[in-house]
């Protein structure tokens, strides 16, 4: 038998607790459902229901048999098979407290993603992309940065050279202003 101009059943309320329901929704998708049923109890028919909203006719019969047959529930999504998260919510929070310790050993006291799925793999022995790391990250409400290159033409001996001499400059000058210019000798 189809479901061809079949209504939907009443329940105990009537339809104020279908319209409750509709106010109290808040997912959009199952709010449309309940829609129908309450404009089916209304003696609206599937074909204006299904112009109302934009919907197929099956689609509208569907609701209805699902809606006689569970109720509320069987207007819900059903959840969507995929695969299973990588991380549970344990080594969740273990990564978040890595993220947040920041180890010393670390380049420069920055941590990055590379970094942080080494150490995952090591410790946990599950694989994880930078990709999926951030977004674990952005869901515990931490953002990332690209760390500066580290320039290796650098010369560290000529660096801490200028920063001996630029605080030699600004303990002869407490309390005067200074005028300083810097850049590159042409000699």
């Amino acid at each position: 038998m189809s479901g061809k101009g079949k209504k939907a059943k009443i329940i105990p309320g009537g339809r104020e607790k279908i319209q409750e329901m509709i106010n109290n929704e808040k997912n959009a998708v199952v709010r449309d459902r309940l829609r129908a049923i309450f404009w089916s109890n209304n003696q609206v028919s599937n074909q204006e229901i299904a112009r109302r909203l934009n919907k197929n006719n099956g689609t509208i019969g569907k609701w209805i048999k699902n809606w006689n047959k569970f109720e509320y529930p069987g207007l819900l999504n059903k959840p969507v098979p995929g695969r299973e998260k990588i991380l549970n919510e344990e080594e969740e929070k273990q990564i978040i407290e890595m993220v947040k310790r920041q180890p010393d050993e670390n380049y420069q006291g920055r941590i990055t993603c590379k970094m942080l799925c080494a150490e995952i793999k090591q410790k946990f022995g599950k694989r994880i992309t930078p990709e999926a790391l951030r977004h674990y990250l952005k869901k515990n409400g931490l953002s990332w940065k690209k760390p500066n290159k580290y320039d290796y033409r650098r010369n560290e001996e000529h660096r801490q050279r200028f920063l001996w001499k630029l605080n030699n400059i600004k303990k002869k000058s407490e309390g005067k202003q200074v005028n300083m210019v810097y850049g590159r000798n042409k000699n």
